[in-house]
């Protein structure tokens, strides 16, 4: 089965442009062990290229926006039968479907447990010169596309069910989630990705706690799982709750 997130930036530059491109392309991670094929592609654009291209199209259309990106992840559990060529064609695949006016690099790493690929997205669209914009459902809308194309070559997908109670995000948390800002957002993609290559419960604990995170797992209660941050300071908040109280 495969999830996909969003990882948030709060400030973008040509340089974290850069860095971040140069981090999903690194062969050690993307390299394919049996084959010796480096699982790194373009879509509408060149792999090697991809950031020259991308400033190019940005400077071409007069793009002074602070959004220069955006980056997804596309996850697979370790159980599932899939190889590293099999997830690296299906990114681009899927990449090809979601961003159909974009420039993408698409990498594939293979050096974990478990294989993931990494979708850096041009936030200006190449021929059109329109900003790319995320909504509060784009993330739902990928992974139902994420889902599709792993039912199409048979592999598993993750059962997602809306919870009959919830309470919807308010504007203000949507505007902060667009901005990378939204602390449920920072968390949620935490949890997911910890749990996603954890091989234990204790294991999972100490991923989150190398984020930041403290973690109270209790089998017993109405919530089993409940996540305390720290700040650099180490006072420790309930997340969600605020400024730490070294911030207030």
């Amino acid at each position: 089965m495969a999830t996909v997130n969003y990882i948030p930036y709060q400030r973008q530059s040509a340089v974290s442009l850069g860095k971040v491109a140069g981090y999903v392309s690194q062969e050690e991670k993307a390299q394919d062990r049996r084959t010796g094929k480096k699982l790194v592609s373009g879509v509408r654009c060149s792999p090697h290229f991809a950031v020259q291209e991308f400033r190019a199209v940005r400077a071409a259309h007069h793009k002074k926006s602070p959004v220069w990106f955006y980056h997804y992840t596309q996850s697979f559990s370790p159980k599932e039968p899939i190889t590293g060529p099999q997830a690296h064609q299906l990114a681009k695949e899927f990449a090809e479907q979601a961003w159909p006016e974009s420039q993408v690099l698409v990498a594939t790493h293979v050096d974990a447990h478990y294989i993931h690929s990494h979708f850096l997205v041009n936030a200006v669209c190449y021929e059109s010169g329109k900003m790319l914009r995320q909504g509060p459902r784009t993330l739902e809308h990928l992974r139902d596309l994420s889902d599709q194309l792993c039912m199409k070559y048979h592999y598993s997908v993750l059962p997602r069910e809306r919870p009959k109670q919830g309470k919807e995000p308010s504007t203000r948390e949507y505007r902060s989630m667009e901005k990378g800002q939204s602390w449920k957002l920072h968390l949620m993609v935490a949890i997911e990705d910890c749990m996603a290559s954890a091989r234990s419960r204790q294991d999972f604990i100490r991923r989150m706690k190398r984020r930041g995170y403290g973690v109270r797992w209790e089998d017993g209660r109405k919530y089993a799982l409940s996540c305390r941050l720290w700040c650099k300071a180490g006072c420790e908040t309930p997340a969600g709750a605020g400024p730490c109280c070294c911030r207030r």
